[in-house]
């Protein structure tokens, strides 16, 4: 596995100077945006100090056809800037091969295909407020769009969120307001998995594919709560490890991430400090993404990946066998196509071995139109048979 150096791999965006002007335009009418949702914005007194990090991230995709347009890989480093300033986070590294662009973000993750974007972040970041200047922006390289997702768990802090993140209800109205294909308002549906008092999972999507997708793409996120004690100081920085370099090997390693991607993956992390850890990893067209909130009080980690294979069972021990959390939460979003090619789907496991025996609690699946389906499962550890 090839570790990226920070910052290693950035390479300058070669676009067609009608291109750049573009971007310099949508770059200063971010600036009128920011502005006018600063007086909307129901930001929080600043003197309030929050109750813990909120480690469970917002995710967004937005899939465009692949047939139209300019590919989104050719957007220069001022706009992607001025997108996420929108959602309150910054790019603190980029790594690419051919077929994407993964950036690790202040909070979380950012990955470009010529066509796709996902961005996925944690804390109290506003990611929804990116998206009406992204959808502009694809709009400007004749980009026609096909596809948004809108997913989260439920907050572990829910009061410290603020606009528009202060409720589902918020978020979908929100995005309903963003412009879609032909200049009309976004038109998707919304649903919820899982138990309403308990782990649960929103989603909002608007699909513009049109006949069933045959797609083999698939989504499974792995996240974990109430990590093993030692585990957790395993992801704060350690005096006698001067260099971040080697706090972020040392993270590395107890992540066991040579385990969890593949050995041809190339890797850039970023560790944290006083304590946390992201990682992106790029095999191929498929991403693993990585982020740990090891504080005790509210412990949190998360595994997500696209990579298409057909029996996640593997990698799912794998992942909690090196953070041995005591109760986790799985997802798996896949086309219709993508669930015939799976031999093992792991939200329908009814208990998992991996060092300690983790029963399935809940639970849920709903399929939105007929191609694409939404699926999660929540788990307990059951009894504690080894530490390894």
């Amino acid at each position: 596995m090839q570790h990226q150096q920070q910052n290693g791999g950035i390479q300058p965006d070669h676009v067609q100077v009608q291109d750049q002007q573009q971007d310099q335009q949508q770059v200063l009418e971010h600036t009128q945006q920011k502005a006018g949702e600063a007086i909307v914005s129901e930001a929080k007194d600043a003197s309030v100090v929050p109750a813990g990090f909120e480690g469970p991230e917002k995710i967004l995709e937005i899939d465009f056809n692949p047939s139209m347009g300019k590919s989104l890989r050719e957007v220069n480093r001022e706009t992607w800037d001025a997108i996420l300033d929108l959602a309150r986070c910054q790019i603190l590294s980029k790594m690419s091969n051919e077929f994407l662009d993964a950036y690790v973000l202040s909070e979380s993750s950012l990955f470009v295909y010529s066509h796709k974007v996902f961005i996925k972040t944690c804390g109290t970041t506003t990611l929804l407020r990116c998206l009406p200047l992204l959808l502009k922006v694809a709009e400007s390289r004749g980009l026609e769009l096909q596809w948004i997702g809108y997913t989260r768990k439920n907050f572990i802090f829910p009061d410290d969120q603020e606009f528009p993140h202060s409720s589902f209800a918020q978020e979908i109205e929100y995005t309903k307001k963003c412009r879609g294909p032909q200049g009309g308002a976004l038109n998707g549906g919304a649903y919820i998995l899982g138990d309403l008092l308990a782990d649960h999972w929103y989603v909002y999507v608007a699909d513009y594919c049109g006949d069933a997708n045959q797609s083999s793409e698939r989504n499974v996120n792995i996240m974990m709560y109430d990590l093993d004690i030692d585990v957790c100081q395993g992801f704060y920085r350690q005096p006698e490890l001067d260099l971040e370099a080697d706090a972020q090997r040392a993270a590395y390693e107890v992540a066991k991430i040579n385990d969890l991607c593949g050995p041809d993956a190339i890797v850039d992390d970023r560790m944290f400090e006083p304590c946390g850890y992201s990682l992106n990893a790029l095999q191929d067209e498929s991403f693993y993404t990585l982020h740990v909130t090891p504080e005790p009080e509210y412990s949190y980690a998360s595994f997500e990946t696209n990579l298409e294979i057909s029996d996640y069972t593997d990698l799912l021990t794998k992942t909690l066998r090196a953070f041995r959390p005591k109760r986790f939460a799985i997802t798996m979003f896949a086309d219709e196509a993508a669930l015939e090619k799976i031999r093992q789907c792991p939200t329908q496991l009814t208990s998992v071995a991996a060092g300690c025996t983790y029963r399935r609690e809940t639970q849920s699946t709903t399929s939105i139109r007929a191609d694409y389906a939404c699926r999660m499962s929540v788990y307990v550890m059951e009894n504690q048979t080894s530490s390894s």
